[in-house]
């Protein structure tokens, strides 16, 4: 994250530089000669030029004016939200190099900074988003408070280069044909669609029904067309519910494959609690999806030091179901849970489905979480899941499974489905030093034999003794440590 940071820092230097630089006058007053053009809807002077001084009062006849290679449409709080009665606030389409940039946040901006969140609210009629971006490239929005909207607060399909960090995000409301709706959705639609070099930080998004963050990818095999995610930045951002919500927010961050690729995900460093409360379905706050389908694949996907707490005693910290298709190389590190259930990875087959195949997570990596107090009682803090005719190998290492409701560890495999899980000493090279302690049901359960023979030796079981009658199944857990290695 540190150097994330330092890259931001760097490149936003970089872009002031070049707009001081290529200033036509630098004496000048007119800040439209730096390539900022400014906006703030308390100007009822009739007089809008984009300058400083006679800012326009809406936002969209700032973008549509805006003319060179990198230009900044600057929004001041103005006397009131940004509105239209009809149709989206900002409509982009096929723009290219423009930052949006609020007065909620200043550091960088190269010209005369404003203070306060200006709000952009959804239209009050048809209820559209306030911001739609289509086919977009090089686009940034900073400091900016987006609220309501049927479906989306902010859309971005087949998107290029785009950033969004440092807003408020809030309100996505129901929608009549979609069951799931976000504050952002990052959307892949249609054949050969691609939304690449997505950066998404240091955001707050509340109150949102269903998902804070969506990334997902819609092709569709019957037809033959497979879109694409790729390199994708989810990094620092806050997600919560408050108990005024009118709605469910019972996935924070959605990831979601129909047909395509994702490619390069990392998801890292977000904050996310309260959440869940109202759920008709099971809540998650991270939440990996690969559907059933005929081509679906991920890779590189990487989940890590994100803080996942308070929510309902049913609910994931962080849960990834790959129903067809392939996974390769998930990394899941350094998060902290506090829910329900902490992580479950699951391949859940299909049973010979049409368009279907068996998912697979190939090799996923889990290391260095603390999962603690999970609330459900009857399953664990870790799950790990191949059914059907789904495969599942897993290697297990240097995480802290303690003082749950229900197991530690949680092994399930069906006849068919295959399930290697090395939680030390085993063929996917796992060093083992689990700390699984205190868990009230045990520290590894199964549900039943199937299951099949499994290593886990070189860890914690919370006592130096033989540790035989926490583990149930055919586990191998010899050697144990004797001392807790964490």
């Amino acid at each position: 994250m540190k150097n994330n940071k330092l890259t931001l820092a760097a490149a936003t230097l970089m872009i002031a530089f070049l707009f001081l630089s290529c200033s036509g006058d630098s004496s000048s007053d007119s800040s439209s000669a730096q390539g900022i053009v400014y906006v703030d809807n308390s100007n009822t002077s009739g007089v809008e030029d984009g300058s400083y001084e006679h800012p326009y009062s809406a936002i969209q006849k700032a973008i549509d004016s805006a003319s060179g290679d990198n230009t900044v449409v600057y929004v001041r709080k103005g006397s009131k939200p940004y509105s239209v009665e009809e149709g989206y606030l900002i409509h982009l389409d096929g723009t290219r190099n423009l930052a949006l940039w609020g007065s909620g946040y200043n550091e960088g901006f190269p010209g005369i900074p404003a203070t306060g969140y200006p709000v952009l609210q959804s239209s009050t009629l048809a209820k559209e988003r306030p911001i739609y971006m289509e086919d977009v490239e090089n686009i940034s929005i900073i400091g900016l408070d987006f609220r309501g909207g049927e479906q989306n607060v902010v859309y971005a399909g087949g998107a290029k280069k785009l950033t969004i960090k440092h807003c408020i995000i809030s309100g996505a409301d129901p929608a009549p044909v979609w069951n799931r709706t976000s504050g952002i959705l990052i959307y892949s639609f249609g054949d050969g669609d691609k939304s690449s070099d997505i950066t998404i930080t240091d955001n707050t998004l509340y109150n949102n029904y269903t998902g804070g963050i969506n990334v997902s990818v819609f092709g569709n095999s019957r037809y033959g067309f497979e879109s694409t995610a790729e390199n994708v930045l989810i990094a620092g951002n806050t997600f919560y519910q408050t108990q005024e919500s009118e709605y469910a927010m019972q996935l924070p961050i959605i990831c979601e494959i129909w047909c395509g690729l994702m490619e390069n995900i990392t998801i890292e460093n977000n904050n996310i609690y309260n959440f869940g409360e109202g759920s008709a379905w099971t809540p998650a706050g991270i939440f990996f999806l690969q559907r059933m389908t005929e081509n679906p694949l991920s890779k590189n996907i990487v989940i890590r030091n994100n803080n996942i707490s308070n929510s309902v005693s049913d609910s994931d910290g962080i849960w990834v179901e790959v129903l067809s298709g392939k996974m390769e190389s998930l990394v899941i590190s350094g998060n902290s849970t506090n829910t329900g259930k902490g992580i479950t990875l699951i391949a859940p087959g299909a049973g010979g489905e049409p368009g279907s195949g068996g998912g697979v997570i190939d090799g996923a990596v889990v290391t260095g979480n603390t999962i603690t107090d999970s609330l459900h009682p009857g399953l664990a803090g870790l799950l790990l899941v191949a059914q059907e005719d789904g495969s599942l190998s897993a290697s297990v290492s240097r995480n802290i499974i303690k003082d749950g409701l229900g197991y530690g560890v949680w092994l399930d495999r069906d006849n068919d489905a295959t399930l290697s899980v090395d939680l030390g000493g085993g063929p996917l090279q796992s060093e083992g030093y689990n700390s699984i302690y205190n868990n009230q049901l045990g520290e590894i359960g199964i549900e039943d034999q199937n299951v099949g023979p499994q290593t886990a030796k070189y860890n914690w079981w919370g006592q130096a003794g033989d540790p035989g009658s926490l583990i149930e199944g055919d586990i191998d857990y010899t050697p144990w440590l004797t001392e807790d290695p964490n």
